[in-house]
């Protein structure tokens, strides 16, 4: 077995290079943008807690998330839509600093589609350019990016 990952009170982010996913509609796959923050505030041995905050095309989301780290640093991660409360597991690896991840929504988790997305999430803190301009999100705020905080913030707001 590997040694156990510290993931508590880190913050996870999508790179420029995977925003990029796939909804299915009917017989088509139309990309969309899509930016993910995961706040991992949790962690007892091989389990982690905490949120993912998601923007698919425009629209906010927020889901609970319940993960475990297998051997060899696979990964498996529960994702609750915190509204709908539906469930939807994605499957990756923990490697080189970064979480190697793939999932596919159900239709009825988050938007009224499927999506795809396959993507490296990689570690930001308070300070990283990534954390005070969110790749992606200028293209959902009107040209301008948001910060991690403010993104985390209308996910909130879009969820209460």
């Amino acid at each position: 077995m590997s040694k156990i990952l510290n993931l508590k009170n880190t913050i996870w982010i999508v790179p420029p290079i995977n925003l990029l996913a796939y909804k299915f509609e009917k017989d088509s796959y139309l990309p969309v943008l899509d930016q993910t923050v995961w706040t991992i505030n949790n962690q007892v041995g091989n389990y982690f807690f905490g949120y993912a905050y998601v923007n698919i095309n425009g629209e906010y989301a927020k889901n609970y998330v319940t993960g475990s780290i297998l051997p060899n640093n696979n990964i498996q991660i529960n994702f609750q839509n915190v509204v709908t409360l539906n469930s939807v597991v994605g499957v990756g690896k923990f490697e080189k600093c970064k979480f190697q991840m793939q999932m596919v929504t159900d239709k009825n988790f988050y938007l009224d589609t499927q999506t795809i997305h396959a993507s490296y999430m990689v570690k930001t803190k308070p300070g990283d350019k990534w954390f005070q301009k969110l790749p992606g999100s200028e293209k959902f705020n009107n040209g301008v990016p948001l910060s991690v905080p403010e993104f985390i913030k209308k996910c909130d707001e879009a969820t209460s």
